[in-house]
């Protein structure tokens, strides 16, 4: 797995103190029509009204959807998944949650990353994501909160998983630490359940239209994850894998274009934690036979790596993060198609 490169922090103005801060008793989703009606009767005449009604309107109105999106490496297992989902309906009662996985492999902030960006793009401005996959947990990686340049929020751990989503979506309009005692769960934070205690509470008040310059101090930037650059010479491709599927297919960051490098034959070689296989260039799974091996575009315009009902991972022993080599032409000596070489 390749961790991201250490970074340093930057401090710049502090935010705005517990005092600046109003957070509403409940939520609240806008005047009823009874009130509307009630704000034209009392006006003097009909355009004051309905200025003043414009104005309350206004003042009613935030970014946020509603909506917390969640993605962890919890697994079903445990508790861990329900006590962060109570964290964030703690706060906002009427969120919505909407589970994007919570079977990232554990510790994988490679593979985390991959999913967030691949699934966050999906979801209208004003969307929460809650994103955490967190080895670091309780040491001193900060606890951020992002809102993206097309207006996602993202809260989660600053150790390169929300880095992908973040360049997607152009960048960030701004960066908070999170810091605001009256946004998080009363008492001490714990060293190993920031779900609970910092990210849950902070999403639901986000939701709840709290603005997230009230999280606490904004920072410079974030950390960047640290991945292989893809490349490709007449040797062949070169990238890194960056999701293992359900059906144990490899999802690299290799732009799936570069197929059109292959040879005619559509032969390649296929080269990963130090084992080797055959495989051909296809269009789709099927193109070849049950357990061969075929190398394609995926729906993310990205080379994909599959076996046809089979696992290439298992096979391979492949994870996301680790680099894999997709060569020009058949391997000096060979299993045969499909076969791995050890």
């Amino acid at each position: 797995m390749f961790l991201p490169t250490p970074f340093r922090i930057h401090r710049a103005v502090i935010g705005p103190t517990q005092s600046d801060i109003h957070l509403p008793e409940r939520p609240y989703n806008g005047p009823s029509a009874a009130v509307a009606v009630e704000c034209l009767l009392m006006r003097p005449t009909r355009v004051a009204s309905w200025l003043m009604l414009g104005l309350v309107l206004a003042g009613c109105r935030s970014g946020s959807t509603g909506t917390v999106a969640l993605l962890t490496d919890y697994g079903t297992h445990d508790h861990y998944v329900g006590v962060l989902s109570a964290a964030v309906l703690g706060a906002n009662p009427q969120a919505r949650l909407v589970p994007i996985t919570h079977e990232i492999e554990p510790y994988n902030i490679a593979q985390g990353a991959f999913v967030l960006a691949e699934s966050g793009g999906e979801f209208p401005p004003g969307t929460v994501l809650v994103a955490i996959v967190d080895p670091g947990v309780g040491t001193a990686r900060a606890p951020i909160v992002v809102q993206t340049r097309r207006g996602l929020l993202l809260v989660g751990p600053d150790n390169g998983l929300l880095d992908p989503l973040i360049c997607r979506e152009g960048g960030a309009r701004g960066v908070w630490r999170i810091e605001n005692p009256r946004l998080v769960r009363a008492g001490a934070a714990s060293s190993t359940f920031h779900g609970r205690d910092l990210f849950g509470p902070v999403a639901g008040h986000l939701s709840r239209g709290v603005s997230p310059k009230h999280v606490g101090s904004p920072v410079a930037t974030w950390v960047h994850l640290n991945l292989p650059e893809p490349t490709h010479d007449e040797r062949g491709l070169c990238g890194a894998v960056v999701h293992v599927d359900r059906y144990g297919n490899l999802l690299t960051n290799i732009p799936a274009a570069w197929l059109g490098l292959t040879p005619p034959d559509g032969r390649l070689v296929v080269r990963c934690h130090g084992r080797t296989v055959t495989a051909r260039a296809g269009r789709t799974y099927a193109d070849v036979a049950i357990g061969e091996w075929v190398v394609l575009a995926n729906a993310s315009r990205y080379v994909e790596i599959a076996r046809n009902q089979a696992s290439a991972a298992e096979a391979l022993g492949c994870r996301a993060g680790d680099a894999v080599e997709i060569g020009l032409g058949p391997p000096a000596t060979s299993a045969g198609a499909g076969g791995a070489l050890r």
